[in-house]
């Protein structure tokens, strides 16, 4: 049976859609944390879709497999994905489940300061914000996404960190704050 979220995906998104809305391992609604940075930097070029299904959700494996090759073919150096990463995994070892994304969805490196058309994300983002059940922690990194939050309302439930950009933050300061979310799970 097609979830609520899997429904409303398939009106906000193109198909194809050469962009990232989000990450995840299986259904969103199984998600307590939402993780929100900029935009991704890494060009995949592949169609969002072929990573989806309907009644499955996220094929979060097979992203990742395609996203380390792109990323070591591309030789850069990724202090971001890093820093998610160390963020991400304790967490989803520790059995939650966590949602990756982004105030703009098309893939382009540069950051606020890229010429590059950006393309918003927010019907996506105020979807998942409302619409998950499970959710307990929402992270915004960097300004931009910082700013978007501050627009938001959140349930009294939902607690928001309001952090830098990953790129400059110090692994000390990563760890610590994936023990404040394991702890307020």
């Amino acid at each position: 049976m097609t979830s609520l979220i899997s429904a409303q995906l398939h009106t906000m998104l193109p198909k194809p859609c050469f962009d990232r809305p989000f990450v995840c391992d299986g259904l969103p609604e199984n998600c307590a944390v939402i993780v929100i940075g900029e935009n991704p930097a890494l060009k995949l070029g592949v169609d969002w879709w072929t990573f989806w299904d309907d009644d499955s959700g996220f094929d979060l494996r097979r992203f990742e497999k395609l996203f380390k090759e792109k990323r070591v073919a591309s030789g850069k150096r990724r202090p971001t994905r890093d820093a998610l990463d160390r963020l991400l995994n304790p967490l989803r070892e520790a059995g939650l489940g966590c949602l990756d994304t982004n105030v703009f969805r098309n893939e382009y490196t540069g950051g606020h300061k890229g010429g590059r058309r950006k393309i918003k994300n927010d019907d996506v983002l105020q979807t998942l914000l409302a619409e998950l059940p499970q959710l307990r922690t929402v992270i915004a990194y960097g300004k931009c996404a910082k700013n978007f939050m501050s627009g938001q309302s959140l349930p009294p439930h939902v607690e928001c960190f309001r952090e830098d950009h990953f790129r400059n933050v110090a692994h000390k300061k990563i760890d610590r704050l994936a023990r404040k979310i394991l702890h307020h799970q």
